[in-house]
């Protein structure tokens, strides 16, 4: 049984990881465009600040669903 709840603190972490991730991009994004349009920022070093963190999301989000995959093979195993 604490196998299974482990699993299950680890889809809803990687549900809220996903949720977040999505969430923070569209705000991040914002702030990007905020200080492009502001002249502290140009528009290729945005560009290139927004692909930087989205790559880093995405293979966080990578990991996380690798672990999640894991996690969900050893509760397999035991039902």
């Amino acid at each position: 049984m604490k196998k299974a709840l482990k699993a299950l603190f680890i889809i809803g972490a990687a549900a809220a990881v996903a949720g977040l991730t999505i969430a923070n991009r569209k705000k991040i994004k914002k702030e990007v465009d905020r200080l492009v349009k502001d002249g502290k920022l140009k528009a290729k070093e945005g560009e290139e600040v927004l692909q930087d963190l989205y790559k880093e999301a995405k293979r966080r989000g990578k990991k996380i669903v690798k672990k999640f995959k894991k996690e969900i093979k050893k509760v397999r195993k035991k039902i």
